[in-house]
């Protein structure tokens, strides 16, 4: 049964449940648009490094030049070796990278369109647990791209200075 003072307590939670159906969709994609945006911006961050190569160089023909030359064809070698050895499995890591970007996309639209029931499910008493189960899913989602873009620019760094 419905009381004087239930209702009131009522009134503001559907008027922000009517704002928060009606903006979520804004919301969810401002939030994609922030992830996105941090995405490209840590990876350009590692790109963006000057590793200077200006150094000292040894004369021409000594034995330093020789012994230098040797172990960068010895090392040549070793990474051709290592390559053709490691090369499914990079292939396989690359695929699932872009199966898991794939399915990030697929999955954030599924929670975009589900969003104005989040939203209320976060103002309605009992239901509380769905909304939260909601956001944990869509931040754990746009957290992905971010990370990815943090491996792959810190390992674009590690291949530039080594």
């Amino acid at each position: 049964m419905f009381t004087n003072y239930s209702i009131k307590r009522m009134i503001p939670r559907l008027i922000v449940a009517a704002i928060l159906v009606n903006v979520s969709f804004y919301i969810c994609a401002l939030a994609v648009d922030l992830s996105n945006l941090l995405g490209y911006n840590l990876a350009q961050l590692f790109g963006n490094f000057d590793i200077g190569g200006e150094g000292t160089t040894a004369p021409e023909g000594s034995l330093w030049t020789g012994i230098m030359s040797g172990l960068l064809v010895g090392a040549g070698i070793a990474l051709l070796v290592i390559a053709i050895i490691l090369a499914p499995s990079v292939l396989l890591a690359a695929g699932l990278v872009i199966m898991i970007l794939v399915a990030r996309k697929a999955l954030i639209i599924l929670l975009i369109a589900i969003s104005p029931l989040a939203f209320v499910a976060y103002l309605l008493p009992n239901t509380e647990d769905l909304f939260k189960k909601w956001y944990k899913l869509f931040f754990a989602l746009l957290m992905v791209f971010p990370i990815i873009s943090v491996v792959f620019g810190a390992s674009k760094l590690a291949s530039t200075i080594l």
